[in-house]
């Protein structure tokens, strides 16, 4: 009895194992196909060819666990739907979209926070959605922190640090003056007696408190071109 007990062991094992083996594969494949699918809806719904599921439903649930942390396109895609629209939906739509694409973007820099046009992004939605606290400064210093000193992206956070309607961040009004600085002393500026185009483009579309950010650099270091800032 104890040999026939033992072969009905293994033979069981050896029944489980063939399922095991059998079944697997399809729940990989399964798991597979969801997030992928789940990656589609949210890329989908973030350029507004889907509806997103109801907040705290099943669906939406479901679609946070099998996509915790969605790259960066799909974040930046949330973005530009939430800004591209927020001119024509009513003020419960904005709000919605716009929390929709900063909590793409929150998940997306808690798995890539080297992301300067992020960064970027999360300050545009900070300032649309009305936000008046330090995580905007706090959200404009990470672009500086995450990016070049020179090239296209630091005449754009530039253009958009100026524009900030608060500028009491020390930290960050020093980092504003360390571009401008580069600007108005590079070897072909110091020569010229013309003002740098991208310091008069960031001066005309600055907010009141960049403007006056811009002036006092403008005066400490190139004091003969004031009188072209208009």
């Amino acid at each position: 009895m104890p040999v026939v007990a033992s072969h009905a062991k293994r033979f069981l094992w050896r029944s489980l194992r063939a399922q095991m083996l059998r079944v697997m594969p399809a729940l990989i494949m399964l798991a597979v196909v969801s997030v992928a699918a789940a990656k589609i809806w949210l890329a989908l719904a973030s350029r507004e060819m889907v509806a997103l599921p109801n907040r705290g439903s099943l669906l939406s649930t479901a679609l946070n666990a099998l996509d915790p942390a969605p790259d960066a396109a799909v974040a930046a895609m949330a973005v530009d739907a939430a800004l591209r629209i927020a001119a024509t939906e009513d003020r419960a739509g904005l709000i919605f979209r716009i929390e929709h694409a900063q909590q793409a973007i929150v998940r997306a820099l808690s798995e890539q926070p080297l992301q300067p046009r992020l960064w970027l992004a999360r300050v545009a939605l900070l300032e649309r959605a009305g936000v008046e606290d330090a995580s905007i400064a706090q959200s404009m210093k990470m672009v500086y922190f995450t990016s070049a000193a020179s090239g296209p992206l630091a005449i754009e956070r530039l253009r958009k640090a100026l524009q900030l309607r608060r500028l009491d961040d020390s930290e960050l009004a020093d980092l504003i003056r360390a571009d401008l600085t580069v600007l108005l002393v590079q070897p072909g500026s110091v020569r010229s007696a013309t003002m740098p185009v991208e310091v008069a483009d960031a001066y005309r579309n600055a907010s009141p408190a960049g403007r006056a950010l811009l002036v006092g650099v403008v005066a400490e270091t190139r004091p003969d071109l004031l009188s072209l800032l208009r």
